[in-house]
């Protein structure tokens, strides 16, 4: 992990919050939305979401959660932009986060 990582939680919803602190050890949290996006607003945060993920890099991770619209939107763009991305997962079992990288 570089020490200037980020990680990017894509929707933090304050009605069901989740404890994201497990995800510091890869680096500083970001929340990207702090609502729900309805499935009929998604074009419209399209341009939003490209603007928020627009300086991510390589070394910078991504908890996917919300609508699963949303999820693919984000991974497209993130991928597109550098050809690989970092997704943290939360294993139950163990609970904490891995990474899981995929190329583009």
């Amino acid at each position: 992990m570089d020490l200037n990582s980020k990680v990017y939680i894509l929707v933090d919803n304050p009605r069901s919050p989740n404890n994201y602190l497990p995800a510091e050890k890869y680096g500083e949290l970001r929340i990207l939305f702090d609502h729900n996006i309805s499935p009929t607003h998604l074009q419209r945060i399209f341009p939003e979401l490209r603007q928020k993920i627009e300086y991510v890099t390589a070394e910078d991770y991504l908890i996917p959660t919300g609508s699963p619209a949303l999820i693919a939107l984000a991974g497209h763009l993130w991928l597109a932009k550098l050809g690989v991305i970092n997704l943290l997962t939360w294993d139950r079992e163990t609970q904490q986060y891995y990474n899981v990288r995929a190329l583009a």
